[in-house]
């Protein structure tokens, strides 16, 4: 018998064989299964550390609001132009000296601010994209998961098969075939030793 050829001389070979087959197959979805829960365990550290960024980004922008809340309060103390001209001003894109004379030496703080505001929304929105990136795994991994459940139980009637299967094909391959051969041997070298 080479290596690699399937048994097929007899059937009870072919049984025993095809029913190891069957268990050592059986086990592919529990390792995947395996995977799909260190997966589960990953996103779930992984979405624990973007809702802290998260919220870390969120404290950091509210800081940052009322330090231009209270700049922008400052303003209006210095110029006596009121809170809603200032800040319309400054949305359509005009500088602090364009606005009042009197605010000529707050430009440099103001565009500070406006600079760490802008870098804040932006980290912000990467949180954002980074949570909605973790969602669609989250759904994929949920999917796989239950797909592996369905799988784990056809492996477990697999491998139940494949060991009945197997048990029943070596049972009968030693009864039917290897013990009549064994006697055989057996009486063919008890009639060589009398000759």
């Amino acid at each position: 018998m080479k290596l690699f050829d399937i048994p097929t001389d007899n059937l009870y070979k072919f049984m025993a064989l095809s029913g190891l087959v069957l268990i050592i197959a059986s086990y592919i979805p529990f390792y995947h299964g395996w995977k799909a829960g260190v997966d589960i365990a990953e996103a779930k550290g992984e979405g624990e550390i973007i809702e802290a960024e998260t919220d870390w980004a969120r404290k950091e922008l509210d800081i940052l609001e009322h330090q231009i809340d209270t700049f922008i309060a400052r303003m209006v103390e210095l110029t006596g132009i009121s809170k809603s001209e200032i800040t319309a001003a400054l949305n359509a894109g005009q500088s602090l000296v364009e606005i009042s004379k009197d605010l000529e030496e707050h430009q440099a703080k103001w565009q500070e601010l406006e600079a760490k505001s802008r870098e804040h929304l932006k980290l912000f929105r990467e949180q954002i994209i980074k949570l909605i990136r973790l969602n669609a795994n989250w759904e994929v991994i949920n999917y796989r998961l239950k797909t592996m459940l369905w799988l784990k139980r056809l492996a477990q009637i697999g491998a139940l098969a494949g060991g009945f299967l197997a048990g029943l094909g070596f049972r009968l391959w030693y009864t039917k075939l290897q013990v009549p051969q064994d006697l055989l041997i057996k009486q063919r070298i008890k009639d060589e030793q009398k000759q």
